[in-house]
């Protein structure tokens, strides 16, 4: 009797401890699923959540990625995406209270979706930009595609920098769309890198997520030799400020342009520290503008630095040339670029300004000679022309007056050439004075055979009413005319 009671009270104090011993309820489903589609882990229990975190989940991490968690201490709620289709076998795990039984998940082929990733590479240095790329393709019409936001690691091991907009190529049954997401390590060592989601919205009340198996990256330690601060990538450089003449004292602004293809912008340095050592220059505060984006072509950055300067001496100067160190990963050596010394003058301000003058007053010239060269050619081709049309000696002489009161100077002696107008009735008119006309004429032109062969013929035949001499005469004279002579004559007396 008494063993029997004894019996009982253990049986009851067992009773007591009951609870603190009863197993967490672990339920996987569906156990088909399409890729694309999660199949949900249901955990519940007392302190399941601190049993959850000392499971073995390496088995599960191959086929699966734990995409988000919900619940808290008593329940649990996951969500777990395959990384491929195929048949995969979980064991079973336990920890504490919580036992979970071993299941067989099915997950077939995605008949409206696919995605084909291509991972980054196995091996990079600190700050080297990777790339997870993913080209997707979906069954349908305008069915929209798009990356994940991505999350940093916690630890600071990688950093994401963004995803490349997409750019979708519809077709009337299909949508391709090429996603690019960049991202870096931050020091030395093995680590797992998770690839971002990508989403299709096959519906508006349904979307499938897709997820690539993590990619382990050796990340290997800059040589020792380097400077801490470096640009890890391809780096050029270009400069805005190339004048041949500055004036001492006033306010200047360089403009450099660095852009970096695989670099991160704020890699990419500010060159107005190596203008410590330049004399005299006054360097005042610079402005810097940073950006980046990621492409489908890579990481793109830029950073435009405006410094502004002032010239203190006067003569010749030379602004400094300008260096940028990078490493490059692809050959693992430093590479520079270099953007050379720039020589010009530096003058008063005066100097500057009569220098303008001057070269407006050249300008204004320069277009004198030509008004005056095209002036000279005009009256020439009238002359040839009216003079191939002339039908008597009057016409004749009547063709060469025109063009010498409009080219000729008539002064003779100070006073102005008269040159006699001549009526049609030769008989009224005065016999001009051609001794004048020849006199003025090579005073302009100098000595000219054919123009004393004109005024004798004209001499001679004057009178006559026609005479083809005096017209032939009057063309050789045309002929030998020289154009710019005189022009440049009248330009160096101006």
């Amino acid at each position: 009797m008494v063993n029997l009671w004894r019996r009982f009270g253990v049986l009851i104090g067992f009773g007591l401890f009951l609870p603190g011993l009863v197993l967490a309820d672990s339920r996987m489903y569906p156990e088909e699923v399409v890729l694309g589609n999660p199949v949900t882990w249901i955990i519940s229990g007392e302190q399941v959540e601190n049993d959850f975190e000392q499971l073995d989940l390496s088995v599960l991490k191959q086929h699966f990625v734990i995409h988000d968690i919900e619940g808290g201490s008593s329940r649990l709620r996951l969500r777990l995406y395959p990384y491929e289709a195929g048949v995969f076998q979980l064991p079973a795990m336990h920890h504490g209270g919580l036992h979970v039984k071993p299941i067989t998940i099915h997950v077939q082929e995605n008949p409206e979706v696919s995605v084909t990733w291509q991972a980054p590479q196995k091996q990079a240095y600190p700050d080297e930009v990777l790339y997870w790329r993913a080209d997707v393709s979906a069954k349908g019409e305008n069915i929209p595609i798009r990356a994940l936001p991505t999350e940093n690691d916690p630890n600071q091991v990688y950093q994401w920098l963004g995803t490349a907009e997409p750019k979708a190529d519809h077709t009337l049954f299909d949508n391709h769309v090429r996603l690019v997401s960049a991202v870096r390590f931050l020091k030395p060592g093995a680590y797992s890198l998770p690839s971002p989601g990508v989403r299709v919205d096959s519906s508006a009340y349904r979307h499938e997520l897709f997820f690539a198996p993590p990619q382990t990256v050796q990340v290997r330690p800059m040589p020792s030799y380097l400077p801490a601060v470096l640009p890890v990538g391809q780096v050029s450089l270009s400069a805005d400020f190339n004048p041949f003449w500055v004036v001492t004292g006033d306010l200047y602004h360089w403009v450099w342009r660095l852009n970096g293809q695989n670099v991160t912008d704020e890699q990419l340095p500010n060159l107005a520290s190596q203008l410590t050592d330049t004399e005299g220059f006054e360097w005042l505060m610079p402005t810097v503008e940073r950006t980046q984006a990621v492409t489908e072509s890579g990481l793109m950055s830029r950073a435009e630095i405006d410094q502004p300067f002032r010239i203190l001496e006067y003569g010749w100067v030379r602004l400094p040339a300008l260096r940028v160190t990078y490493f490059n990963p692809q050959s693992g050596r430093l590479e520079d670029v270099v953007f050379p010394a720039q020589s010009m003058v530096a003058l008063p301000g005066a100097v500057i300004v009569f220098g303008q003058l001057l070269l407006a007053l050249l300008a204004l010239l320069s277009l004198r000679a030509v008004w005056l060269g095209l002036r000279e050619a005009f009256l020439k081709w009238r002359l040839l022309a009216g003079l191939k049309q002339a039908d008597s000696v009057l016409q004749v002489w009547q063709q060469v007056d025109a063009w010498s009161r409009r080219q000729l100077r008539h002064r003779q002696n100070g006073q102005a050439w008269p040159v006699p107008v001549i009526s049609k009735d030769v008989s009224d008119s005065p016999q001009p004075s051609l001794g004048s006309w020849l006199q003025v004429f090579e005073s302009e032109y100098g000595d000219n055979a054919q123009a004393r062969t004109l005024v004798e013929t004209l001499n001679e035949y004057f009178y006559s009413e026609r005479h083809p001499a005096v017209k032939l005469a009057a063309q050789d004279w045309a002929k030998s005319l020289p154009l710019l002579k005189v022009s440049f004559s009248r330009l160096r007396r101006f």
